[in-house]
């Protein structure tokens, strides 16, 4: 099991600006969920699963884009990290990489 850190629920508000992708996380709903808690259903169109969190002061997004395949909490994608600027992305790919997932910044 990954250790709990302790990220915030973010607003619509707040997440604005950060859909701008920079880092991926290769996973599943299911593993996301046991550090950033149940995701919020996506959009029905481009998303399945979304998080709105904070860690401090950073305010990020995750989310599949486009996985049209009918994903399952149990299927593994490559997650998209959206955040404000670089510097966060490389914040949550580090505490993410830490936890042991499988996270990287932007090929």
């Amino acid at each position: 099991m990954k250790k709990k850190i302790n990220f915030n629920d973010a607003s619509f508000k707040e997440v604005i600006g950060t859909s701008s992708y920079r880092g991926y996380v290769k996973t599943t709903a299911n593993a996301l969920s046991m550090v950033l808690g149940s995701p919020m259903s996506g959009d029905g169109d481009k998303t399945t699963y979304e998080w709105y969190k904070k860690y401090g002061s950073v305010v990020f997004t995750i989310y599949d884009y486009k996985e049209y395949a009918g994903i399952t909490k149990n299927t593994e994608v490559e997650y998209h990290i959206g955040t404000k600027c670089p510097e966060d992305t490389g914040i949550i790919v580090g505490i993410l990489a830490g936890l042991g997932f499988n996270a990287y910044i932007e090929k």
